[in-house]
């Protein structure tokens, strides 16, 4: 175990709380099943980020960006878990299906990011105004 799994294991496990996907799921088969996977695959995302943005703190060189790529392939290997797909079945679909949630991601992610950014530059903006 490399020392970058060691840390998002025992940072994500014991104090993120993140749940650990071991199996594929089925395929969900109605539209109240594909919103509670969303919201486990949101709270999944969340505290992978937050151990991500975690990682920045960490002054040796080059952790964060290896810590960030080890946590992309986690978080895409469990979401699809979550929505009962595997590797094979996702490399099989259409390039036009690749695409378009290649930018449903892009566009979940850089709202997620503005809103923590906007709140991040809120709280230091209030802070220094405070003084």
């Amino acid at each position: 175990m490399n020392f970058k799994q060691k840390i998002s294991e025992t940072l994500g496990n014991k104090v993120l709380d993140i749940e650990t996907i071991n199996r594929k799921d089925a395929l969900p088969a109605s539209v109240q099943e594909i919103r509670a996977r969303r919201e486990r695959a949101e709270v999944l995302v969340r505290k992978k980020a937050l151990l991500s943005s975690g990682a920045t703190v960490v002054p040796i060189p080059g952790f964060d960006f290896g810590m960030d790529m080890k946590l992309m392939r986690d978080v895409i290997e469990d979401v699809n878990k979550i929505y009962g797909l595997d590797h094979q079945q996702v490399n099989q679909m259409s390039d036009d299906m690749k695409n378009r949630i290649l930018m449903a991601a892009g566009i979940q992610g850089s709202q997620l990011i503005g809103k923590k950014v906007s709140s991040g530059l809120l709280k230091v903006f209030i802070r220094d105004v405070a003084k």
